[in-house]
């Protein structure tokens, strides 16, 4: 195997300020620093070169709020769910350790060209019959496990009941869509833009509706009716729209709240008496929960894209410095699909 190829410097992006709204321009900074200080220093430790970054509408909690990840502190590397290269080991490690120089691994990651990495957070993702699909499809997988539990366990669909989804485009609306059509249900999808509604009936929903539309609150009554499953990842009005066309034993999965992050995590005040009349049910949910069902998940998932019953789509950028940007992007409604950034001009595994 060659010797790979290190730089004396490498850049990364900090967190520069916690936003109060929006992110913007000083939110973060781009920063260059030694590699020489991201090499092993003892057993278990790698460097590791970042290929692709995800960018999740998560990362705006993460930078502001105690969640279910501890909140990134003020001059560290953005966080972020990457695919990478091994590129250094320790040398104790060169004969016999966990990973070797030219693995292809998936790990909470950062924004930057370089990470050093403790092997113990590493998932090896290479193998002798891996393809360029499988190494974006590991930064996929926890967004195809939220659909999955959240739409299976905690929304409990069953065949011929209605369900909504909202931000039907976005990373993990759109598999929530195909999860719930496989089982076979009526969907209907919510998205912002014509052309975001055609994509989202291409995936399989009954229909898309246009939040942006001037009609939309009287196209929901017409399409929807009552509804039986709510997945929702918009928060805010939506919501309150929602919470009037319950059926009876309704189930309403809270996965997401994109439309309350920029305002600081403060919700809007919800109207929440309708779920008192229908015996309804509001429940959130981390993914994380469900961990010792993940096997079975992802068995579910591989065997539904193998018999073309579910697509991952994905919205590929580039550029490290342009993060940022990108992130900003998820808030506007830009992406179909996952959001991926590739990171080295090198391919996974390329050293």
């Amino acid at each position: 195997m060659s010797t790979p190829s290190i730089p004396s410097q490498y850049t990364h992006i900090t967190l520069a300020e916690r936003p109060t709204g929006d992110i913007t321009s000083s939110t973060f900074k781009v920063e260059q620093a030694p590699t020489q200080t991201l090499l092993p220093r003892k057993s278990g430790e790698v460097l590791v070169r970042v290929d692709y970054v995800s960018i999740d509408p998560a990362m705006r909690i993460w930078v502001t709020l105690e969640s279910y990840m501890k909140v990134i502190p003020i001059g560290d590397t953005m966080r972020a769910n990457g695919t990478g290269t091994v590129v250094a080991v320790h040398k104790s490690d060169e004969s016999n350790g966990k990973v070797k120089v030219g693995d292809i691994v998936n790990w909470y990651s950062g924004w930057s060209e370089y990470q050093l990495a403790d092997v113990e957070d590493l998932l090896v993702v290479s193998g002798p019959d891996s393809t360029a699909e499988d190494y974006l499809d590991a930064m996929a997988n926890m967004v195809s496990r939220t659909a999955y539990f959240g739409m299976l366990n905690v929304g409990q669909v069953k065949a011929g009941e209605t369900v909504v989804v909202s931000g039907a485009a976005g990373a993990v609306g759109n598999i929530a869509i195909q999860i719930a059509k496989l089982k076979g249900s009526k969907v209907i999808g919510i998205a912002g833009g014509e052309d975001k509604c055609r994509w989202v009936e291409s995936l399989g929903a009954n229909k898309c509706l246009d939040y942006k539309s001037k009609t939309f609150a009287e196209d929901f009554d017409k399409e929807v009716g009552k509804l039986d499953v709510y997945f929702d990842n918009v928060g805010g009005e939506t919501l309150d729209l929602v919470l009037t066309h319950l059926n009876p034993l309704a189930r309403i999965v809270i996965c997401g709240s994109i439309g309350n992050y920029n305002g600081g995590g403060k919700p809007p005040s919800i109207n929440y008496l309708p779920l008192l009349f229908a015996n309804a049910k509001m429940e959130g949910f981390v993914v994380t929960r469900f961990a010792d069902s993940y096997p079975q998940a992802n068995k579910d998932i591989k065997q539904w894209k193998k018999e073309g019953k579910l697509k991952i789509p994905f919205h590929v950028e580039e550029g490290l410095e342009s993060c940022p940007k990108y992130l900003q992007d998820i808030f506007k409604g830009t992406n179909k699909g996952k959001m991926i950034v590739k990171i080295s001009s090198k391919e996974p595994g390329s050293l």
